[in-house]
């Protein structure tokens, strides 16, 4: 009895195929449990198919992340287009921190990616971390400016720092247990780390001369 033969499909195809499948294995299994028979499997192609695009794994991930690189996100891209001058406003910082939240709340990768560059060194995830930091020094510089010694008692950096880790860290840590009380599986207490990141910026603001 002969196999029967796959469905013909583009290289577009294929491709959507395997991004697909790399999406919905790494949200179940993370980056670490994912191996590469994984994804060829669920794509539904030979690994010669797959070899015919990425050397191996690692080089299918750093094109993947590509698209995922956190502060390279349409998330990030439409914060900064908020504020156009120099000067950041109150509004802006509470901008960049809520949708710091909404960004880690839906996006499933985003928290995959925070865990694999925690949990493995690799030049995959010395890259996606050089590069998010590369961004927040961005975020971060157009702030010390606003926050200069002498005219706040806020160092913004390191606010910014324990602020936006703290996030991270909460989100990361949500299906282990509560922490401090605090359960981001349930919205009511996202949105009490939304109004206290807002009392926090405030309260940094009310320190400027």
């Amino acid at each position: 009895m002969t196999k029967p033969r796959r469905p013909r499909r583009t290289k577009e195809d294929i491709e959507k195929s395997i991004n697909e499948a790399a999406v919905d294995l790494i949200g179940r299994k993370g980056f670490a449990g994912v191996q590469l028979s994984d994804i060829t499997r669920q794509a539904d192609i030979e690994p010669v198919v797959f070899y015919n695009r990425y050397k191996n794994l690692d080089a299918f991930y750093d094109e993947f992340l590509k698209k995922y690189d956190y502060w390279v996100s349409e998330g990030i891209k439409r914060r900064n287009a908020t504020e156009d001058d120099a000067t950041p406003t109150i509004d802006y910082c509470k901008t960049v921190l809520n949708g710091l939240i909404t960004d880690l709340q839906e996006d499933k990768i985003m928290r995959e990616i925070l865990r694999w560059e925690i949990a493995d060194a690799n030049a995959v995830t010395e890259r996606t971390a050089m590069l998010r930091e590369m961004l927040n020094m961005q975020l971060v510089f157009k702030f010390k400016k606003l926050f200069r010694e002498g005219e706040s008692s806020i160092d913004i950096a390191v606010l910014s720092a324990l602020m936006i880790s703290g996030i991270y860290y909460l989100f990361l840590h949500r299906n282990r247990s509560t922490f401090c009380g605090i359960d981001l599986n349930d919205p009511g207490d996202i949105e009490r780390m939304r109004k206290t990141v807002d009392a926090i910026v405030d309260l940094a603001f009310s320190t400027l001369k």
